[in-house]
């Protein structure tokens, strides 16, 4: 064998020599504790607010749609203003 095949052998067989680590009886008791205290946690958010946040994202998409449709109206006009001062300014041009 070359250096390559036996380093490359070497590496395979450390996985004999590693050994699971064993989580204490606290660690697990704290993992097992999360989803309690998630769940406690999400009980403290009163209904009430939870609805004003959905209201003020419902309005907020509400202005932005209105906002876009405005601004989208309002450069269709500027642009048949212009064409109108262009026409007007050649117009004036060839007197």
């Amino acid at each position: 064998m070359n250096n390559k095949e036996e380093w490359v052998e070497r590496t395979i067989e450390v996985d004999a020599y590693i050994n699971s680590a064993i989580p204490s009886e606290a660690f697990v008791k704290r993992l097992k504790s999360i989803p309690n205290s998630i769940k406690a946690s999400y009980t403290l958010v009163s209904k009430r607010y939870v609805w004003a946040a959905a209201a003020s994202i419902a309005l907020l998409i509400c202005l932005n749609v209105f906002s876009a449709k405005n601004y989208l109206s309002q450069n269709d006009t500027a642009s048949a203003l212009t064409e109108t001062i262009n026409s007007d300014f050649n117009f004036l041009n060839h007197i």
